[in-house]
């Protein structure tokens, strides 16, 4: 797995009674809607619309850790990382985390793949994308004291 991680963004949210389960607890499939709605507000605020239109980010694939178990109510945030990109691919990594005390709720890796809609295929990472890692990367090794 990579270990260079970019901080991108961080949202915070509150869950909604009806995303319970039966054992009134969030679904799990609840947790894809989050860090789904989260991946979605960063591709914006960098200027890229996520509309089908043109070309823009999909999601090849995704998978879940599940740490404890998240109940409504619950502030939650939202951590987005991005790792290193390759080609046209752009693997992410999301945290969801307590808002109040930061305790770990679940990790989910995913990978975007950057796709062209007309041709209905994947095209090489915009470059925006990875100037937007690149200074967020750096900047973050500015600021932050060395380990």
């Amino acid at each position: 797995m990579d270990t260079k991680k970019t901080l991108l963004a961080e949202i915070t949210m509150a869950t909604r009674w009806g995303d319970q389960d039966k054992y009134g607890h969030i679904n799990n499939t609840v947790f894809f809607r989050y860090i789904e709605e989260a991946r979605v507000c960063w591709f914006n605020s960098i200027g890229f619309a996520v509309d089908g239109k043109g070309e823009g980010p999909i999601l090849l694939k995704t998978g879940a850790t599940f740490h404890r178990e998240l109940n409504y109510p619950t502030n939650i945030t939202i951590k987005t990382y991005a790792l290193t990109p390759g080609n046209s691919s752009l693997p992410m990594q999301h945290e969801i985390v307590d808002a109040s005390n930061g305790e770990l709720y679940c990790t989910v890796d995913a990978l975007v793949v950057w796709y062209e809609h007309a041709s209905k295929k994947s095209i090489p990472l915009h470059h925006r994308i990875r100037e937007e890692i690149a200074n967020r990367y750096n900047l973050r090794n500015m600021t932050e004291p060395a380990e």
